[in-house]
């Protein structure tokens, strides 16, 4: 991209950058940077403190058709 453009969009080279198609128009965007999403986080931690206290819980499954 050239270095104009960069400029105006304000990133830098080897920034992310991300097309937007909306009907017949283009747009270019920053990509904003990365966020987790907290919901996850806590469930991803109640998990691992679920597996902790019941460790017997862990079943394995079966595949499709086994």
């Amino acid at each position: 991209m050239p270095k104009a453009v960069r400029k105006v969009l304000g990133v830098n080279a080897g920034d992310r950058i991300a097309f937007r198609v909306e009907g017949q128009q283009v747009t270019i965007h920053p990509v904003e940077e990365e966020h987790e999403d907290p919901l996850v986080g806590r469930f991803l931690q109640f998990l691992a403190a679920d597996l902790q206290r019941r460790p017997g819980a862990i079943k394995p499954i079966s595949r499709w058709g086994d």
